[in-house]
């Protein structure tokens, strides 16, 4: 038992003195490689994304879009993939898929929008090498041709004269909300946030300055107001009196 204990004592300085003497000209044993972490799939990778960067970085509308996007239409398909083994095949199959239940190309593109840019976050995070989603090229003719089939009927004036008649008998504030979306031609969460501080009689225009969104005021994306100008027959309608 004493010999076996004195070899291995032996056989062990031993090891030492070689490892000491490569050491000494500037060889060293190779250290055994620590295994790759493990890639998250892109559910893991969508929620921290959306918790850690979109709700940050991105206004409320755009994160509750984004949330949408993920729980309708990315979660179903791609969710349980993991972030290296997202391919263009499987991306260009979600354009197809998308584009044959009949959804439009405006509302396709907004899918692809949160997928490209969490998965251009994990590139930059050197998750993943590079973005599958990126670079995906317009859609075609024949696959985007169900999209085109709706198109939107605008009011006839008729119609339009209508709607202001029924509306003026129910209430002059409801009067006034339609006879400036029609002569504006402002959207609906600018109408919704309009002032009467934002209106300009002076120059006949009026300063888009917040709009609602979800129940909530927001400021232009770009933080620049857009101006409206006013035809005559809305500038000479009189304010309401205080």
């Amino acid at each position: 038992m004493r010999s076996h204990q004195r070899n291995w004592q032996r056989d062990v300085e031993t090891a030492k003195r070689h490892e000491l003497a490569l050491a000494a000209v500037g060889i060293h044993p190779p250290t055994p490689e620590e295994p790759e972490p493990e890639k998250p799939t892109l559910a893991t990778w969508a929620k921290e994304w959306l918790e850690t960067y979109v709700k940050v970085h991105c206004k409320f509308a755009t994160h509750r879009l984004y949330e949408q996007v993920w729980d309708d239409h990315l979660e179903p398909t791609l969710s349980k993939k993991k972030l290296d083994e997202i391919t263009r095949s499987d991306i260009r199959a979600l354009i197809a898929a998308k584009v044959d239940q009949g959804l439009s190309k405006a509302t396709v593109r907004n899918i692809m929008a949160p997928l490209r840019q969490m998965l251009g976050h994990a590139v930059e995070e050197g998750i993943i090498p590079s973005n599958p989603a990126s670079k995906m090229g317009r859609f075609s003719k024949e696959t985007s041709a169900k999209a085109n089939a709706k198109r939107i009927v605008p009011y006839t004036a008729e119609e339009v004269q209508e709607l202001l008649r029924r509306a003026e008998e129910r209430s002059f504030d409801l009067y006034m909300f339609l006879l400036t979306a029609v002569l504006t031609g402002m959207r609906l969460g600018e109408l919704l946030g309009f002032q009467w501080p934002d209106l300009d009689p002076l120059s006949k225009c009026i300063h888009v300055k917040r709009a609602v969104t979800r129940r909530r005021i927001e400021t232009p994306k770009n933080h620049l107001q857009r101006r409206i100008d006013m035809s005559d027959e809305l500038s000479r309608l009189d304010s309401p009196k205080s």
